[in-house]
This record gives structure tokens, sequence and C-alpha cells, in this order.
């Protein structure tokens, strides 16, 4: 994650208020995950997630994630909106959130499907390698935005 966030410096430098507002993406997408993956690894275990409904579930994930990140990224936009006062740093916010919650959602159904379908327990890398797939994405997407809605 340090060698994401190395790589935007100059932005990070220019822009005070985008270093205080990376955890608050990062931390929506760690929320959002952990609840997709309680419920992924639990339809495993108790025979409800199965091959065939997989893709079904992934679309309803993706779509669920879509209307929670545009729910959520909206309202911390406006909170955020309220303490800088400009619309590019809400922007910027609000479209990195949607981007995270996104593949938070998604990643949370793929990430334990593949493992189980691996033969290997998805409980034993499940916040581990999700937590690195959220915060990449979050801090990514965050950073890279930053330029484009503030430059």
């Amino acid at each position: 994650m340090a060698w994401v966030i190395g790589q935007f410096e100059a932005i990070l430098d220019k822009v005070v208020a985008l270093p205080v507002l990376m955890p608050i993406v990062d931390s929506i997408g760690g929320l959002t995950k952990s609840q997709t993956l309680t419920l992924a690894i639990r339809g495993l275990a108790v025979g409800q997630m199965t091959l065939s409904n997989r893709r079904w579930l992934g679309d309803k994930k993706f779509r669920l994630g879509f209307l929670t990140g545009t729910v959520c990224s909206t309202v911390v936009a406006l909170v955020t909106h309220l303490r800088s006062d400009k619309l590019t740093i809400m922007a910027t916010i609000a479209v990195a959130m949607l981007f995270n919650l996104v593949a938070a959602a998604f990643s949370s159904i793929l990430n334990p499907s593949v493992l189980h379908m691996a033969g290997i327990d998805p409980t034993l890398s499940r916040e581990v390698m999700l937590t690195a797939i959220t915060d990449i994405i979050g801090f990514f997407s965050f950073n890279s935005l930053a330029p484009v809605f503030l430059l």
C-alpha cells in the first residue's frame, strides 16, 4: 500500500486534504468487504452458494455495490463539501468510493469462490487478500482521480 501511495506523492503534497480523506475511502471499502465476505463464506459453508448461482450472486453484489457506493459516496461527498467547499475534492472522493465499494463487493464474492473451487478453505486468506485488494484499489483510484479532478 505504501508503494501505491508513494506513486502519488506530488499530488498529495499539493492538495493537503487528500491524505486526510484517504482513510475514509479505505475504511468504507473494508466494511463492505467484510460484510460481503461473511455472507459469501457462510453461503459456501451451508451450500447455498453453488457453481450454478455464483454468476447471479456476483451480478447481484456488483449492482448492490454500485447502489451502496452511490449512496455512501454521495453522503461522504456532501460532508466533504461542507468541510472543504471544493467541488473537485467532493467529486474525487465520490468516484473513488464508488470504485472501491464495487470492487470490494465483487472481489468478496469472487475470492472465496475461486479458493473454494480450488479446494482451499476460503477462510484462510479472506482478510489478508481482500484487505490488500480493497486498500490498493481504494488508494489507487482516489489518488489517480485527484489529478483528473483537481489539476
